[in-house]
């Protein structure tokens, strides 16, 4: 359990992580990742499929 530390003479409980840091964590480190990795995808695929006309992907392997 969190422990509680007196400020000011005020007993006030140590901080945590909220709803709030979730949200920032994903917006600030989740979307630019995806969208990284989305544009890397494309990317590559482009390059497979038409610089050296080979199929990219894993219905390929159908």
């Amino acid at each position: 359990m969190a422990r509680v530390r007196s400020v000011a003479g005020v007993s006030a409980p140590t901080p945590r992580p909220t709803r709030w840091a979730l949200i920032y964590a994903l917006v600030y480190l989740g979307l630019p990742l995806v969208a990284v990795l989305g544009l890397a995808d494309l990317l590559l695929y482009l390059f497979f499929t038409h610089v050296l006309g080979r199929c990219y992907g894993l219905f390929c392997l159908l």
